[in-house]
């Protein structure tokens, strides 16, 4: 069907091609142009996004980030030129134009005060004002968030600030929203760009763009595209998110300078933060630089637990395995900086240089007692309550490094002549992650007593007895046993070049643009990983050794303790002093080999896109439809272990597969204009969702420990997915919107983990791990939002002010195992809601963040005699989680500002349960932090 619908779009587009010929041919030398620049009739502040329209036709544009418009191709004599702006008094004037003539034509428009007593239109609302009019008058379904709305939330980086978005929910790591989710499609089927271009990524294994290493006030905007045009890259499934850097234009200077510091509950004071940002727009060259440097310390209590099944007195009965009780402390510095140069030769050519640099360093420590049942005996079971004998603790102290890189170089252009408009570009994009060691060092002490009692089955209580709670608190007691290391090196380098082309054309009473174009893409990604463990410790080392003064932790509201923590400042030195005592018995350099080697990979995409669309608008409607082509090349490198008949190491084989394959993706966009106003709009785009590098290579991973496997699958599909979005929006005078859409999104060959039991070869009886396609699948979702100030409501009431939205989303995926699911990571619920008032100089907002529960990931069948962290054994589950956060804003001046940020006001936890909620795997509290600062913006 798709083939279908791409040859009759493909011989349309020829249609209106002919088309586009013909009217250049007839009279085109009497055709007229108007331009010029809409500019805020007070400040002198161009105004992007404005309506420009002739009055009783369907010619019309916007203007651009300068303020600039151009209108061609009209014919002579008397037009009214009509320009709209949210916020803003409508601008009409009467024009007569001479045939074949060039008319500058610049406007000056005057805010629409708010007839209230102590409410003014500010500065802020005019940048958001700005954005709604980006977003009413796109072709697609966009949303866009001002540089003001974002300051507005207490948010430190991209990824929080994304959250708040219609349709967008996060995954938080260790306290920070690191995965994005685009109406509950995971993270690796939407797309991240700086400007429209492609930014390398920064994992290890996936396609993500970690956007926790961008700070929150170094983009001007954030766009996020629900629905895909011809002209953008067609692996954005769920969206496309686009972070924009404003410049200064016309005569304009900036200077913003902000510092602030912070509290952590758990991590005390500290937390400083600074930025500068400043630029002017001076004659025909702009620019401007935003900088930032931050320092943030965490902790996060993390408590898991690893079920199983056994037989006791006669019956079968669920038991704790192991706890893990956890507490990380780390420290996050931040460095980073955008910028960019304009320079316009005349009117019609310009040209720009973009530049980002963002490098996330950071330092962490994590404290974790170990409890092993598993390794005692049941001797009791009183109802929920165990008491068990013989069992093994494990204090592990691990201190690591983490370093990403995110940075992108941009040269490119724009050329407008007298009926063709070109822009061009090439970006050289890099990505890095960098983890120079990660060392572990694992102490133990056998036989102790202990109770366990799981009445709630997500905090066990534990006790010990029999004297076992004396030798637990000593360190002297525990002995060392093992010490790890792992290096992980992963380097991404991404080129991208473009070129765009646009001609107006006229059909009847309907004026239209035609636009083709092409894109070159290459992207080499490189991973070098390590992992070394030594088992043979030669002497006896105990945890006294480097056990900290202050070793006590006390975790999840005094419910849970860490009796020993290791003191790196202790642990680093007797590491470097006694490295000739750790050795490597046969077991550990064959685990070096099974796990190491086979984790390197070397992934090489080449992408290849041309693409044609038109676009028409007529009296209040507007259709675009066009068609995109992309040819991918890849090639994959791996490796493999090769053991012998004894078991051991025999070599290492390298595999690399290559694969190429050509897509067609036809789209279509119709949007109906109400009323000035109000938008209908409807959507039908086709995309695909590219599989995760290490999903594709060619590679096999063994834990001889646990007895598992992974493998990379070569042979999988790029999933195709089919879209389709109806959305209204009313926006309103007073600068808001109440908006509400469905979508339904077709997938074919998504990807998903099979579970697998090991039957023959020197890993029989392993649980083996492998990406596979399934069939089919479907997505079915509602979004609403409503933004708005309460002006009508009487006395102090009207400074009220309303920020809310709602996504529902469901869908049914089919396994090639004759089972049907639910799409993993895909969140059914998500809310955004906030309530601000504002009074004069003081600003106030307290906002709540809720995401269901959903599937995490899909086990097949159950294989293992024990749920493992890394593979459960039943479907695994996100719990739902809540958010609450407060905001304060006070002015002391027209240039000064103070503001106070509360975060994560309840402390709700990750938590993580496998099958059931009656088997809790993991809760992570990430716990509340707060931030007091000044603003500078003369």
């Amino acid at each position: 069907m798709n083939r279908t619908i791409t040859i009759t779009l493909t011989a349309l587009l020829l249609i209106f091609t002919s088309a586009v010929k013909d009217s250049y041919s007839q009279g085109d030398r009497n055709r007229s142009t108007v331009y010029g620049i809409v500019t805020d009739a007070d400040t002198g502040d161009p105004l992007a996004g404005a309506t420009v329209l002739i009055k009783g036709t369907s010619t019309g544009t916007s203007t651009d980030v300068e303020g600039r418009y151009r209108l061609r191709r009209l014919p002579a004599g008397e037009h009214t030129l009509v320009i709209n702006f949210v916020g803003f008094e409508r601008f009409e004037k009467q024009i007569e134009l001479e045939p074949g003539t060039t008319t500058q034509i610049n406007a000056e428009l005057s805010i629409s005060w708010l007839e209230l007593e102590g409410v003014n239109v500010v500065a802020e609302a005019l940048g958001q004002a700005g954005a709604y009019n980006r977003q009413r008058n796109a072709p697609n379904i966009v949303h866009v968030t001002s540089d003001e709305q974002i300051q507005r939330f207490p948010d430190l980086n991209v990824s929080d600030a994304l959250r708040r978005m219609p349709g967008i929910s996060t995954e938080e790591f260790r306290g920070e929203a690191t995965a994005m989710f685009v109406r509950g499609m995971a993270p690796g089927l939407n797309t991240v760009t700086l400007d429209g271009e492609r930014l390398a990524t920064t994992g290890t294994t996936d396609r993500d763009v970690a956007l926790t290493g961008l700070s929150s006030d170094l983009v001007g905007a954030i766009e996020v595209t629900k629905a895909i045009t011809p002209d953008m890259d067609a692996d954005a499934v769920g969206g496309s998110v686009n972070m924009v850097v404003n410049r200064p234009v016309g005569n304009q200077r900036v200077f913003n300078v902000s510092a602030s510091g912070g509290w952590h509950n758990h991590a005390g004071f500290g937390n400083p933060k600074a930025s500068i940002h400043f630029g002017q727009s001076r004659g025909n060259l702009s620019y401007i630089i935003r900088t930032n440097i931050s320092r943030e310390n965490r902790r996060m209590d993390d408590i898991r637990h690893f079920w199983s099944e056994q037989e006791f007195n006669g019956q079968t009965i669920d038991r704790i395995d192991q706890m893990r009780i956890g507490a990380y402390e780390f420290q996050t510095d931040r460095y980073a900086a955008t910028g960019r140069l304009d320079y316009r030769f005349n009117d019609n050519h310009s040209m720009f240089v973009r530049g980002m640099y963002n490098l996330r360093a950071k330092t962490g420590v994590r404290h974790q007692f170990r409890l092993r049942p598993d390794r005692g005996n049941i001797t009791e079971l009183n109802g929920t309550q165990y008491n068990i004998s013989g069992v093994r603790v494990e204090p592990i102290g691990r201190r690591n490094e983490i370093n990403n890189v995110l940075s992108s170089l941009t040269l490119g252009g724009e050329s407008d002549f007298r009926n063709l408009n070109m822009d061009y570009s090439v970006t050289y994009s890099y990505g890095s992650h960098d983890s120079p060691f990660q060392e572990y060092l694992r102490y133990r002490v056998n036989g102790m007593d202990m109770t366990y009692d799981v009445s709630d089955r997500n905090s066990a209580n534990i006790n010990w007895i029999n004297g076992s709670d004396a030798i637990v608190a000593d360190p002297a007691n525990y002995r060392m046993t093992r010490y790890e290391n792992r290096i992980d090196d992963v380097r991404d380098n991404d080129i991208n070049t473009r070129v765009n082309f646009r001609m107006p054309y006229n059909l009847g009473d309907a004026a239209g643009n035609f636009q083709f174009g092409g894109r070159f893409f290459h992207k080499q990604k490189d991973r070098d990983h390590e992992v070394i463990e030594y088992n043979n410790i030669n002497g006896t080392f105990l945890m006294s050794d480097v056990a900290s003064s202050n070793m006590h932790r006390t975790l999840v509201d005094g419910r849970y303790q860490i009796f020993h923590t290791v003191d790196w400042s202790l642990g680093g030195p007797f590491i470097d002093a006694n490295r000739q005592n750790f050795t490597m018995d046969s077991d550990d350099e064959l685990e070096f080999y099974l796990v190491s080697d086979p984790a390197d990979y070397r992934a090489t995409e080449t992408i290849a896109a041309s693409y044609a669309m038109t676009t028409i608008e007529f009296d209040r409607w507007l259709f675009l439809a066009g068609v995109r082509a992309e040819n991918t090349g890849t090639t994959y490198r791996g490796n493999r272990t090769l053991i012998d008949e004894n078991g051991s190491f025999a070599g290492r084989q390298e595999m690399e597969e290559s694969n190429t394959y050509l897509n067609f993706f036809p789209m279509a966009h119709v949007r109906y204009n109400l009323t000035d106003r109000s938008n209908i709009r409807f959507a039908w785009t086709n995309a695909i969702a590219r599989p995760s590098f290490t999903d594709l290579a060619p590679f096999e991973i063994a834990n001889v420990e646990s007895e598992t496997l992974r493998r990379g699958n070569p042979n999988l599909k790029a999933s195709r997915v089919m879209n389709l979005d109806l959305m209204y929006e009313q926006y309103f005078r007073s600068i808001g919107i109440i908006s509400a859409g469905v979508f339904y999104k077709s997938l074919r060959d998504f990807v998903f983990q099979e579970v697998s039991t090991v039957t023959e070869g020197n890993f029989a009886g392993f649980e083996a791990r492998m990406p596979q396609n399934g069939t089919t699948a479907e997505v079915f979702g509602f979004e609403a939002a409503w933004q708005q100030r309460l002006h009508f409501l009487p006395g102090f009431l009207n400074g009220l002010g309303v920020y809310a939205n709602y996504t529902y989303s469901t869908s049914k995926a089919q396994l090639r195992i004759d089972r049907e699911v639910e799409l993993p990571r895909q969140i059914p619920h998500v809310v955004n809601a906030a309530l601000t008032f504002e009074r004069g100089s003081f600003y106030s907002m307290l906002s709540y963040n809720y995401q269901s529960s959903y599937l995490y990931q899909i086990s097949t069948t159950q294989v293992a005699n024990h749920r493992s962290h890394l593979f459960p054994t039943n479907d695994r589950y996100m719990r739902w989680q809540e958010r609450v956060d407060l905001t304060l804003r006070y002015d002391l001046s027209s240039s000064i500002q103070v503001f106070a940020d509360a975060r994560n006001l309840t402390n709700s936890p990750q938590l993580w349960y496998d099958g059931g909620p009656d088997f809790h795997y993991r809760s992570s509290f990430n716990h509340m932090n707060a931030t007091m600062g000044i603003r500078f913006r003369p």
